[in-house]
């Protein structure tokens, strides 16, 4: 009984909605957060490699962590405010190392930049927002 009363109230509730606005407690909900709007737009932050000018999957060069981690552990070597990276001998020959085990070649230089993007999601298209900042990492030293 209660199930037909509703039913039967939902085209009632759709004229009231459409010229009224939702009254509430209404049958609608909110978007979850991470769905955006029709007509808006994400904005997101992104970190990109290249290695001599060739793009380079960050997950070639730190393989393992789950994506989460890495995210964490990117932003503390490559801080994306712009701060001096925070790389080692060691950590530096482990990239010149992986670069040339991923691309086959001898590695010089490692470019890292970090960016703010807008997705749209109407056209699918991305955009870059702003350069937030960049890092060159000479790979030409010692991988001992």
């Amino acid at each position: 009984m209660v199930f037909a009363l509703v039913g039967l109230s939902l085209p009632v509730q759709m004229i009231v909605k459409e010229h009224l606005g939702e009254p509430y407690p209404g049958l609608f909900q909110p978007a979850f957060s991470s769905v955006p709007r029709v007509g808006s737009t994400v904005e997101f932050r992104t970190i990109d490699f290249q290695v001599d000018g060739r793009t380079i999957d960050k997950t070639r060069l730190f393989p393992g962590p789950n994506p989460g981690r890495l995210k964490r552990l990117l932003e503390a070597i490559f801080p994306p405010n712009g701060d001096s990276p925070n790389l080692d001998d060691e950590t530096r020959a482990r990239l010149r190392s992986r670069s040339a085990d991923a691309l086959g070649i001898e590695p010089r230089t490692l470019t890292v930049t970090w960016e703010r993007r807008r997705f749209d999601p109407d056209t699918g298209k991305t955009t870059v927002e702003k350069k937030l900042s960049q890092y060159r990492i000479d790979l030409t030293g010692d991988s001992q």
